[in-house]
């Protein structure tokens, strides 16, 4: 999820007919009708980047000759995935993580069934499905990723990696090589899983709109699920597990009443993706001492202007005046990592886990439907603006260094241990159990409270 607005940005429609089910790719014929509305994708899409990126100067790409390159290039294509590689390679050149080609999805989707992260320089597996074909072909938790379809896999490069696998080109296995300890490389071919849908759906006027409305169900299905967690760690300490900061600022204010009384909230933003920027900020007021309002804590810069986030004024009925710890991981982006990182630079508290992701823009989303009787729908994400902090330097491509690092080890993942939130407990109570940790991390996704 993008850093985004408060205001209903245009990505909502994105995210709604990019996972859903438009005519197949897998199985229609290549033809000139495919390479022309290529050629379409290519213009639409990098007009939405010179209109709307963030930089003016487009940092420096000659976006220009790209376009000539990448319509030669498609004019020699053999196949739709290769015009997607073709748009996608350009988008990639701005080098910038939230803006992307989106292209058109096949009639169903592919899920891998397995869930890899990198921690510290490397990429482990931390989820398998149970029963389902990567169990079956012997991937395990704790193993560590070595490549996937022949590409040398590390941290730096994983973003870019799942986009291709995922989002791109999706296959029907993959071929992973794994290392398990200190034993030799294994290599592993690996199923995904292909969840069918419709082929076609009707959204015009004479269809009545049902097909639409049937879109947003299946994609709140998909989506729906718990925003918080919550536990408690004697009688001082609250564990607060964010999902997402794509809740509304009341949410967060509720949330954080539950922490009255206390002398420490320990916040979970690991695997949080971010959300928007009015929740961000809701957040922030809400931690910050009161003679910190009115405090700059990001400047956006889009294309026309620089703006100042500020902290803002709150009663002190609803500031939270303890002591804070913020857990992070590579899988905290956008939102996530511009809070742990103001919580460092206001001193209102510590960060502990790894390094997070360094994908700090604000984007929206911006959706097209190609012409014709069978329209398909594509688009592109676009960063409109970049966060930078009051002296300019960035969190975009760096991350956020943790106050203490803290990495699970392989041999953590395998015994289902959780040293970075024992290290927090640690903090407040002395007392350190890795072990006991996870369960209750676990426990606290295990039922929905709100």
């Amino acid at each position: 999820m993008t850093l985004a607005p408060g205001r209903a940005p245009r990505r909502t429609h994105v995210i709604l007919v990019f996972l859903v089910l438009l005519p197949t790719l897998l199985s229609a014929q290549f033809s000139g009708k495919d390479r022309r509305r290529g050629e379409t994708m290519l213009e639409v899409t990098l007009d939405d980047i010179r209109r709307n990126f963030w930089d003016p100067t487009l940092k420096g790409v000659d976006l220009d000759s790209l376009e000539t390159a990448g319509k030669a290039a498609i004019a020699a294509a053999t196949s739709n995935a290769q015009i997607n590689g073709i748009i996608a390679k350009i988008f990639l050149a701005l080098d910038d993580s939230h803006t992307s080609f989106y292209p058109p999805t096949f009639a169903g989707r592919i899920e891998l069934g397995w869930t890899g992260t990198p921690i510290g320089d490397s990429v482990y597996v931390v989820e398998v499905k149970p029963g389902s074909p990567a169990d079956s072909a012997g991937l395990k938790v704790g193993d560590r990723i070595l490549s996937v379809e022949g590409w040398g896999v590390e941290r730096s490069r994983w973003y870019t990696l799942t986009y291709l696998i995922q989002t791109l080109q999706p296959r029907e296995r993959l071929a992973l090589v794994i290392q398990r300890g200190e034993e030799a490389p294994l290599q592993l071919d690996v199923p995904t899983i292909f969840i069918p849908g419709r082929r076609f759906y009707d959204l015009s006027a004479e269809g009545g709109g049902t097909d639409w409305y049937q879109l947003i169900r299946e994609s709140q299905s998909r989506y729906q699920g718990w925003d918080s967690r919550f536990a408690e760690v004697g009688d001082s300490t609250l564990y607060w597990r964010l999902r997402a900061f794509t809740v509304s600022p009341d949410y967060i204010g509720e949330c954080l009443r539950r922490a009255r009384g206390k002398q420490t909230l320990i916040l979970d933003l690991r695997d949080n993706p971010g959300g928007h920027v009015v929740t961000l900020t809701a957040l922030l007021a809400r931690i910050a001492r009161p003679d910190q309002v009115g405090d700059t804590v990001f400047v956006v810069r889009d294309r026309k202007k620089a703006s100042a986030e500020v902290i803002t004024r709150v009663r002190d009925s609803e500031r939270f005046t303890g002591r804070v710890i913020v857990l992070i991981n590579y899988g905290s982006a956008s939102a996530s990592e511009a809070f742990a990182d103001a919580v460092q630079r206001l001193e209102r508290g510590m960060v502990l886990g790894d390094r997070s992701g360094g994908y700090l823009t604000m984007a929206l989303g911006y959706e097209h439907l190609t012409p014709g009787d069978i329209g398909v729908f594509y688009g592109a994400g676009i960063a409109i603006a970049m966060l930078e902090r009051p002296d300019g330097s960035r969190i975009e491509g760096h991350g956020v260094l943790p106050d203490e690092l803290i990495t699970p080890s392989a041999e953590d993942l395998m015994a289902e241990r959780d040293p970075v939130l024992a290290r927090a407990i640690q903090i407040v109570t002395g007392h350190y159990d890795p072990k006991e940790a996870w369960t209750m991390a676990e426990r606290s996704r295990a039922a929905r409270e709100r």
